[in-house]
Order: structure tokens, then C-alpha cells, then sequence
């Protein structure tokens, strides 16, 4: 049932009903496809964090129990958790997003280009983020969809905004988050998101969304998401709520059921040439 791309870490997605008027009348959810990109020695970070906690999945540094990367399995907890809070606070609005890793791009800040390794020439995260921008345009043209990277520097530049996001047409974007240890970046990953999604800056910086939060959204979702499958996701039936964590038999389980176009919108599309941006 599940043939994608690259390898995609949505493992639960489950009906429920809520009260608050969503960005579609109608009982469905606005999937939003996040492709992540982090920095290697981030990756080695979050791999140390990983085996430190208890009941890591970890073999040793490269490997983790089920045979993946270990840089992968850990990439995928502390981004899966991460977008599973963001997800409660979306799930009223009927918006979801949803993490896509592929193992084949989940490095690719090493090869986007040369960036000042010194960190201290202008505005580290914007240039980086730009030389991704121009990645990812050489490699898909106008079919760019939506992607986030997480980038470190040996030095820190607290006069510069820890986000930045450059807009491709109207519903591509290429966001750039720079690290700061696990517990700061979970925040600044939210606001990115969101950033994303409405063009607003901190928007989520005090750690909750309201209904005023919600216009700019659903501008975004009704107007770059369709019934139709595509890099930037999915209008998907059902009031869903995706999780990252539960094993993969639970995923099978609570998919039963459903429509294949719920899983459909849970991999990573190959179908550019369907994308907007």
C-alpha cells in the first residue's frame, strides 16, 4: 500500500471531531508535505542526544535497532515529536503537517553549494538558506514544494532571526532554521512551520495558536492544497490527527479502512509536475 519516494515517517493518522471551525467546511484535512534537510553534525548531535535517552532505538553510533542510520532514526524522533506538538495546536483548524525524510536528501546541505565557513560574514542563515533555494530550483524548476533545513554555525549571531524563509512563486518555500541545541530549536522549528504556511514571522512564538492565527493559513492550504496528490501534499477525507511515533503495525491499523488517497498524501510525491511552487 505504502511505495514512497524516499523513506516517510508518518506512522499514525487517526479520525477525531473538534469543535473549532477548520480551514475547510468539510470533514477532511489539509495535508502539508515538510521535506527536512539537517546539517551533518547536527545529525551527530541528535544521534548523542538519542542514545542517552532511555529506551533509545540505537544500536551503536551508525546504526538503530531496525537496521536503519542511526543519524536517521534519530533525525526522525526529535523531528517526528517536534511536529507531533505542532500538529495538536493545527489539528482544530484541520491542517496537519507532515515529515517527509528521505534518506538520499536528508544530507543535502552538503551539497547545495559553498558557504562561508566562518559564519561571521553578513547574515550566515539567510546566505545558506538562499545557496538551497538555488539547490533546489537547478534540481526541480518551478516544482520546488516545500522544504526545510537546519543549518549550524561554530559561532552564534543573536542580531540575525533564527528563521528564514524565501518564497518560490505562491506556494513554494525553502526555510532555513539555524540550530541551537535540541530544547531552543523545537520552538523556533514550530514558528519556521508556521512561518511557511502564512508568512508570518513569530507567529508561534508564544507556543499556542488562536483563531486570529487562522486566515492566513487557510489562504495558504486553500490555495496551494487540492483533492489532487502533489509534492505540497494533500486535501486528504477524514478529520485526521498524523503522529511520527507509534510503530508501523499501528500505522497499518489505523489506516484500515480509509480511502487510499489518506495514504497516498502520507508519502512523498513524486509528481512534481502537479505541484504549485
Amino acid at each position: 500500500m505504502l511505495n514512497p519516494l524516499g523513506t516517510l515517517f508518518v506512522l499514525n493518522a487517526t479520525n477525531i471531531t473538534a469543535s473549532t471551525p477548520g480551514c475547510t467546511d468539510d470533514e477532511a484535512t489539509y495535508i502539508v508535505n515538510f521535506r527536512a534537510h539537517i546539517q551533518r553534525d547536527i545529525q551527530e548531535a541528535l544521534v548523542s542526544v538519542n542514545s542517552k535517552t532511555k529506551g533509545s532505538g540505537l544500536t551503536n553510533e551508525y546504526i538503530a535497532q531496525d537496521g536503519e542510520s542511526a543519524a536517521m532514526a534519530a533525525s526522525k524522533s526529535y523531528l517526528g515529536t517536534v511536529l507531533e506538538e505542532l500538529n495538536m495546536e493545527l489539528f482544530p483548524f484541520k491542517v496537519q503537517a507532515n515529515l517527509v525524510l528521505d534518506p538520499l536528501e536528508l544530507d543535502q546541505v552538503g551539497n547545495m553549494g559553498s558557504a562561508d565557513p566562518s559564519c561571521e560574514i553578513g547574515d550566515a542563515l539567510k546566505s545558506r538558506t538562499q545557496l538551497a533555494y538555488n539547490s533546489l530550483v537547478d534540481k526541480f524548476g518551478d516544482f520546488v514544494g516545500i522544504h526545510f533545513f537546519i543549518f549550524s554555525c561554530i559561532v552564534a549571531k543573536d542580531a540575525y532571526s533564527p528563521v528564514h524563509v524565501i518564497e518560490k512563486d505562491t506556494c513554494g518555500r525553502v526555510v532555513g532554521v539555524m540550530w541551537n541545541g535540541t530544547d531552543d530549536t523545537k520552538g523556533v522549528l514550530k514558528s519556521a512551520i508556521m512561518q511557511a504556511m502564512t508568512g508570518i514571522p513569530n507567529m508561534f512564538a508564544n507556543g499556542k495558536m488562536g483563531l486570529a492565527d487562522k486566515s492566513p493559513m487557510c489562504v495558504f492550504t486553500e490555495g496551494c492544497i487540492s483533492t489532487v496528490t502533489s509534492a505540497l501534499g494533500q486535501l486528504v477525507p477524514g478529520h485526521l490527527h498524523v503522529t511520527f511515533t507509534k510503530k508501523p503495525k499501528d500505522a497499518v491499523k489505523s489506516l484500515a479502512g480509509k480511502v487510499g488517497s489518506v495514504a497516498d498524501a502520507l508519502n512523498p510525491i513524486k509528481a512534481f509536475s502537479r505541484s504549485r511552487g
